[in-house]
């Protein structure tokens, strides 16, 4: 911590707090840690890192056991990350990464994409193949995020292989709740047309954006679910199916694998009926009726046992249900996924930029956020800004960024 807290100041902020909060909050999180003799994914990583450079045999053990290495998202790769990765390889060069640079939005976590942009130097004979057919998005999709990407110059644009399509649309509104309002109302439309609440994300900077959302779909009778809340095998009532779902594995019976796990479910509070009022009521509802649904995955002869080593596999692997709900996500907890509609909410100076971003390099990151949060859609894509929200005494101003995306109209 005392070499940390030296270079905490020359470091960029972070959330916009002073070094020395940083370090006080750092020094409190490790004592925190100390105290429940737990260890974090950071400290996983160094102390791997620790024990390969300490005990030769470790390493040459990893040397021997493991050849080839494939890394995705390598743009976003930390230097610990890649001193760990240089150690796995020791002298050998047998590496495939995959990354867009495009992409890089977690330099807050230390993360760089010089690793990726002078992989080639590193490497002088790697092949370096861009890959820049998309097969997500419509072409009028792709040809809008491609405008926040035009002074990158590392890699090529994309080129949507998909239909035409319909034209992004951006929307301004006089508050806040008028613009949840509309984007629920705009979701609704579209799942009373058929559209899977599945297929829908709303998508914004912060967490502290979702509330408005979420107060607007519950009051059109919209299920959604937060991504990056509880995750579904460390909820309650989940933990306690499986307890039972072991127990009736022990001892085996003639029923039916539908019928064991829906006793158990029904013991739980899990009905044929859903409650017709959202709240957590619903949200248990839906939890166990995920659970349930598990078991038509499996084949029709599948045990008891069977369902649970599969549940063991979900957990371990983190390989959740997927609720039937709309999904609300921080654009960074959505990297990676895709939905064919995406609202893109609360784009505004302060937001996207955040308000902390003050350098051209923070700048740049926020703008490349705004290309991911953009790219998750396949089919449709609506960004949306608000004049007044609920923090904010006076106007706010549209997202910088509109500016380079409606520079063609």
């Amino acid at each position: 911590m005392d070499e940390y807290a030296a270079v905490a100041a020359t470091r960029p902020k972070v959330a916009g707090l002073s070094p020395a909060k940083n370090v006080e909050l750092q020094q409190a999180y490790e004592d925190a840690k100390i105290k429940a003799q737990r260890i974090d994914w950071e400290d996983v990583l160094v102390l791997t890192l620790g024990m390969l450079r300490a005990e030769p045999r470790a390493l040459a053990h990893v040397h021997q056991q493991y050849r080839f290495f494939t890394v995705d998202e390598y743009q976003d790769i930390s230097p610990l990350q890649h001193a760990l990765l240089d150690t796995w390889l020791g002298a050998r060069n047998d590496l495939c990464v995959v990354g867009d640079p495009n992409q890089t939005i977690y330099s807050f976590t230390g993360a760089s994409s010089s690793y990726l942009q002078n992989f080639s130097k590193i490497y002088p004979d790697a092949d370096v193949i861009q890959l820049t057919r998309n097969y997500r998005s419509t072409q009028q999709i792709v040809n809008f995020a491609n405008r926040l990407t035009e002074e990158s110059g590392f890699v090529e644009p994309l080129q949507s292989q998909g239909e035409v399509g319909l034209a992004p649309r951006t929307i301004s509104f006089a508050t806040i709740q008028d613009e949840c309002s509309s984007v629920a109302a705009s979701i609704k439309n579209k799942l009373d047309q058929g559209v899977k609440a599945s297929d829908v994300a709303v998508l914004y900077r912060v967490n502290g954006q979702s509330e408005a959302i979420e107060n607007a779909l519950a009051q059109a009778g919209i299920d959604y679910q937060v991504r990056g809340g509880e995750r579904f095998f460390n909820r309650v009532e989940v933990q306690a199916a499986i307890r039972a779902i072991r127990a009736e594995a022990l001892s085996p019976t003639d029923k039916p694998l539908f019928q064991i796990v829906s006793e158990i479910c029904r013991s739980l509070g899990w009905q044929t009926q859903a409650p017709t009022e959202p709240g957590l009521l619903r949200e248990k509802w839906e939890t166990l009726n995920s659970l349930l649904a598990i078991t038509d995955e499996l084949a029709p002869d599948a045990t008891v046992a069977d369902f649970a080593a599969e549940l063991e596999e979900r957990q371990r692997s983190q390989h959740e249900p997927v609720k039937a709900a709309v999904t609300l996500s921080t654009i960074h907890a959505a990297k990676g996924l895709e939905w064919q509609i995406v609202h893109m909410i609360g784009l505004t100076e302060g937001y996207l930029p955040i308000s902390y971003a003050k350098t051209e390099a923070e700048i740049r990151e926020e703008k490349r956020l705004m290309y991911v949060g953009i790219t998750r859609a396949k089919r449709e894509i609506t960004l949306t800004w608000s004049k007044r929200d609920v923090s904010s005494t006076r106007d706010r101003e549209p997202s910088r960024f509109f500016n380079q995306l409606l520079a063609r109209g």
